[in-house]
């Protein structure tokens, strides 16, 4: 199924608060061994920022997910979801913070509702190389960056119940921010964008 991480996070959202609906069963991934963990890396490095998104998620951490995100931090939707599905046209950091705990959460089998827990959540990003860009919202922006990915974020119930695959596009910002004596890079902005 083609669709936007927003649409996916909805539909989780949707999943988590209410009732399960059909889907294509898959089953669960029990008898997998847990990988071992892996080492994040400096956010000295803007491309560290996406390696440490993509573990995050692959690993369930909502602590080394918040480290992510710059204190301004806005999600926004396709102009599609908006118009199409009512969502909002941005969700702040404490949304977006909000929403992916409780993603994690059912991956790690802490939500309170066993049936709606994840045996696979798994995200993975292609795409291009970084160019630097003078100002951000018209504001001007110096060592800022932007990435444009195509991401696949892979979604299974544990009950087999449904299977959720969403593969878009993602416009990352990235920003200089300075921690002690730091220079680090922090996600500004995310804009999701239909595949053409």
């Amino acid at each position: 199924m083609k669709s936007s991480r927003v649409r996916m996070l909805a539909a989780l959202v949707l999943i988590l608060a209410v009732s399960f609906f059909p889907g294509c069963p898959f089953g669960p991934d029990d008898d997998k061994e847990t990988p071992p963990a892996v080492e994040y890396k400096p956010l000295t490095d803007k491309e560290n920022v996406i390696y440490n998104l993509i573990k995050s998620y692959n690993q369930a951490n909502i602590e080394e997910y918040v480290k992510l995100l710059h204190d301004e931090y806005i999600w926004y939707n396709q102009a599609q979801d908006v118009t199409q599905h009512g969502l909002p046209e941005f969700c702040t950091r404490a949304e977006d913070i909000d929403m992916t705990t409780g993603i994690f959460q059912a991956k790690l089998g802490t939500h309170p509702d066993p049936d709606k827990h994840l045996s696979r959540l798994e995200l993975k990003f292609y795409g291009t190389t970084w160019v630097s860009i003078t100002e951000l919202g018209g504001t001007p922006c110096e060592d800022c960056w932007e990435a444009t990915r195509e991401y696949y974020l892979t979604l299974i119930l544990k009950n087999g119940a449904m299977t959720y695959i969403a593969n878009d596009l993602v416009k990352f910002t990235v920003v200089p921010v300075t921690v002690g004596d730091k220079k680090l890079y922090k996600l500004r902005r995310a804009d999701d964008l239909p595949k053409p």
